[in-house]
């Protein structure tokens, strides 16, 4: 994204009140990236390459989330 980073962005939607489920699918990540996500309520921190089944779960646990109103888990 040209003008902030997805961390930025679901920090900055959180700090607005938008809670929705975030996954977060990065080529860069590390363990403390995976931790700044999760803090800032990430539901999944997916490395690329990704797996079709880590992917699938991922989406899964997002729309549950999302189903019962629990924004960020």
């Amino acid at each position: 994204m040209p003008r902030m980073s997805g961390l930025e962005l679901q920090q900055h939607l959180s700090r607005s009140g938008v809670e929705i489920p975030t996954i977060v699918i990065t080529a860069h990540g590390d363990v403390q990236a995976r931790e700044r996500c999760e803090y800032a309520g990430a539901i999944a921190f997916l490395k690329k390459p990704l797996q079709e089944e880590t992917l699938f779960a991922a989406i899964h646990k997002a729309s549950r989330a999302a189903r019962r109103g629990d924004g960020p888990c």
